[in-house]
């Protein structure tokens, strides 16, 4: 085809430019007179359809104008230069749009996916190679046997050397209000070390001991509550003594005050005192440079405290914000970490250049509180110890006990804990926190031995020495026994700086049995008027990422209890029923509230976010209900807490009952076991015969509906009717119209047949071993924790922390943090 010339491809070019007029414009131009234009070459006529000859020839064209107009840009010099330099139009790189129809993703899906996970394998595989290079090796020199090699994960644990014991590089710590108990996992008891660190008073800073110290010299309040709620108490021991037929002398307790108001005290010279107690001269130690602090029992045996400030950084499992000694969150890390050091110094020879090669496995409270747990871990990561681990203590003591399930009361100096295990997990809602604990019943006894004229007038129980010497005849003479109850002649020693031994003889009655009863009258104590709001809000309260509100765990039973609503005691079955279908419906499963449970019940958090989930569409209407009850007591008791009140003051046996019930209702086998292994652990648990009493205390607490053997079956029953009245009333209700299930008559009817004539179920406390300490249960179980195989998972280091923060918990836990 020949090629046009250049005047014909601008004539087709303008043509095409030239808008192509419709015949009805033509032929008005027609009518007006002007003349029809000639047809141009290289079109088609009006009307007629172009050729495909026409088309190709005007098609050349357009490239041909193109070609030119490129050539004559080309001569001026303007050209493009992005295809040429590659530059992108933009930073983002563009993505293509995701298939709606059918889209997949694999992301985060597998645990391959997931660091600390990915790590975990990757360490396992070294640890495999290693040991099948040392194998080879020592076949290769001539030093293998006969017997044949199997694979497998339970290849020998003993490879290697016989010293390198498993846990031997592992150190467990149990921080508590009065002492740290610390140690390595192969080692048969604890280093015990004091929760308290002395320091020279500055100038102008006034020499405080803090709120523990200070608070043990009591108060008015407390002494008024004391005097109130004692005759109820020596009224329940009276009728405790007559029915188990223990004669009580009359005016025994006269007798006992008329024999102690005219003892003298016995003085005893240094050399003849083989318990003398070695002072140390606090003057002495303000003018050695090199003394900064004391630590532990050097802190408590100074002779003079006019000019050091004591502070104890740990306060009823979290930290002790005490303004009267604290100014900030990084004096009590400091003082935590000096404790630490210490500690692990004079107690186990290890110095913090050997933190890099040992690992620590953390006990925390049951009812932990987040922003303690992820400081304690960062303060140890800090401390460039290897991996962290955490383990709670409920879930300890039952590893240290060698049982799977029961539950667990930890009876501390401060605050006593109550909650069920069951297969290494706590059940949620079980845990209880109740403020009291062994120090109480120290001022308990105190003050009964004070109305009993004990001869050492001068006692002080804000004086430490005073205080150690309390502490130590509540260790010796406190019992439950009721065949110990009697005039009974003991003595003690008082030692105090720079004064000789006094030795004195005393008497004692009923208030070697009336002091711990407290426990089942806690109200004797009167903590609950003698505590302020001494929180310094050092610390950032821990809240969730997504929602901003407050996470940290929670249990149904602890906020019944700190608004004096009690299972126990209710009387009638419908209220009974009622409290325990709020649980049965997913309130208690749902919402998680114990923050640690892996079940099919659902591992949403409501006392953590206080948020709602949705239930099953027949009892979403009953949720709600419920749910707006419990966001309403969940906002009550957070105001309470941080104004310094809303302290649980329960009788122990009514806990053990509350916890034990929320926890199994629904299963009577898991019942059975929790009431038949009942554990007893902690230091101030070790009273004779407090095991019987509590048994005793139970069965009379015990309604018999929470006793029934067919506890289970009536609230299946309940369970059932709800969903009917549910489902029947689904298609029915109007908008803003809620209706909510209410047990009938006919119902209560239908219980009562199920409940009559059943059982009780059996009562059984498991006796501590002889060999271990209940005192050291919590950290036995840690140490037989740190050599499972599980641990190896379980471990956080530096890496994964820097990345993940306290996220890492949640891959690194037994229990959902």
């Amino acid at each position: 085809m020949s090629e046009l010339s250049d005047s014909e491809v601008k004539v087709e070019v303008e043509e095409q430019a030239v808008p192509k007029k419709t015949p009805k414009q033509e032929s008005s131009e027609s009518t007006n007179g002007s003349a029809p234009k000639k047809q141009k070459r290289g079109s088609a006529a009006s009307g007629q359809k172009v050729s495909a000859e026409i088309l190709q020839r005007r098609r050349e064209g357009r490239i041909k104008a193109l070609a030119t107009l490129q050539s004559k840009l080309d001569k001026l010099g303007i050209k493009r230069v992005d295809q040429k330099n590659a530059l992108p139009a933009s930073t983002v790189p563009s993505i293509s749009l995701i298939n709606q129809k059918n889209y997949f993703t694999g992301y985060l899906k597998r645990d391959e996916q997931n660091l600390s996970i990915k790590n975990v394998k990757e360490m396992n595989r070294l640890l495999a190679e290693k040991k099948k290079k040392d194998k080879l090796s020592k076949s290769s020199a001539g030093t293998s046997t006969n017997t044949p090699d199997v694979d497998g994960e339970d290849e020998d644990d003993n490879d290697g050397d016989v010293d390198e014991r498993v846990g031997s590089n592992t150190i467990v710590m149990h921080p508590g209000t009065t002492n740290i108990r610390i140690g390595l996992a192969t080692d048969i008891d604890p280093k015990i070390i004091k929760n308290v660190i002395a320091f020279p008073r500055r100038p102008g800073q006034e020499s405080t001991k803090g709120y523990i110290f200070e608070s043990r010299k009591g108060s008015e309040y407390e002494a008024k509550e004391f005097e109130t709620h004692l005759p109820s108490i020596v009224s329940s021991f009276r009728e405790r003594m007559r029915y188990y037929k223990r004669r009580i002398l009359p005016n025994s307790n006269e007798t006992v005050a008329n024999f102690n108001k005219r003892q003298e005290p016995q003085v005893v010279e240094d050399h003849n005192d083989i318990h003398k107690v070695d002072f140390l001269d606090s003057k002495k130690l303000l003018n050695d440079p090199e003394v900064k602090y004391l630590v532990g029992d050097d802190a408590l045996r100074l002779d003079d405290y006019s000019d050091w400030i004591l502070r104890s950084p740990f306060y009823k499992g979290n930290f002790n914000e005490d303004k009267s000694i604290y100014r900030s969150n990084q004096e009590i890390l400091g003082d935590i970490e000096l404790v630490i050091k210490e500690g692990l110094s004079k107690n186990l020879g290890i110095e913090p250049s050997k933190y890099a090669d040992l690992n620590i496995i953390l006990i925390i409270p049951n009812l932990y509180d987040k922003t303690y747990v992820a400081e304690m871990t960062n303060l140890l990561i800090n401390m460039s110890f290897a991996n962290i681990g955490v383990l709670q203590e409920g879930v300890s003591a039952t590893f240290g006990s060698g049982i799977s399930n029961g539950c667990v009361i930890d009876i501390g100096s401060h605050y006593t804990k109550v909650c069920c295990v069951d297969e290494g997990m706590i059940i949620p809602n079980s845990q209880i926190e109740l403020d009291y604990g062994g120090d109480d019943v120290t001022k308990t006894f105190a003050k009964m031995l004070k109305r009993n004229q004990f001869p050492y007038k001068e006692l002080d129980l804000s004086r430490i020495t005073d205080w150690n010497l309390i502490s130590q005849l509540k260790e010796k003479y406190l019992t439950f026994e009721d065949a110990d109850i009697a005039i009974q002649l003991y003595n003690f020693s008082v030692r105090n700086p720079h004064q000789l031994t006094k030795k004195y003889d005393f008497k004692v009655f009923d208030e070697v049995m009336i002091s711990p009863m407290g426990f089942f009258y806690p109200e004797i104590f009167g903590a609950q008027g003698s505590t302020v709001n001494r929180k310094g809000n050092f610390f950032d309260v821990h809240r969730d990422y997504f929602s901003g509100r407050y996470d940290s765990p929670l249990s149904r039973s602890q906020l019944d209890q700190v608004e004096g609503k009690f299972l126990a005691n209710m009387e009638d079955l419908e209220e009974i029923v009622n409290r325990l279908l709020s649980e049965s419906c997913g309130l208690g499963s749902n919402y998680n509230m114990g923050n640690n449970s892996n079940t099919s019940s659902g591992n949403n958090n409501l006392g953590n976010t206080g948020a709602a989930t949705a239930g099953s569409e027949d009892s979403s209407d009953y949720m709600e209900i419920e749910e707006t009850k419990l966001k309403k007591q969940i906002k009550n008791f957070l105001e309470l807490k941080k104004e310094g009140k809303g302290l649980n003051l329960t009788p122990l046996e009514l806990a053990v009952i509350e916890s034990i019930s929320y926890a199994g209702f629904q299963d009577m086998n898991k019942l059975k076991k929790l009431y038949e292994n009942i554990l007893i652990v902690g230091g101030s648990s070790k009273i004779d015969g407090l095991d019987l009493i509590l048994v005793d205390r139970i069965h009379i607490a015990r309604s018999p509906v929470l006793y029934s053997t067919s506890l289970d079956q009536a609230i299946k029953y309940i369970t059932l009717k709800k969903e009917e009245f549910e489902k029947a009333n689904k298609d029915s209700k109007t908008e803003g119209d809620v209706k909510e299930f209410k047990i009938t008559e006919e119902h209560l009817e239908h219980l009562r047949g199920l409940l009559e004539g059943t059982s009780a179920v059996p009562i059984e406390i498991l006796s501590s071993s002889r060999d271990i300490d209940p005192a050291e249960m919590c950290w036995k179980g840690g140490s037989v924790y740190a050599r499972l195989k599980i641990v190896n998972e379980m471990w956080i280091n530096k890496e994964e922390w820097n990345i993940f923060n306290d996220r890492a918990f949640n891959y690194k836990c037994l229990f959902t943090f």
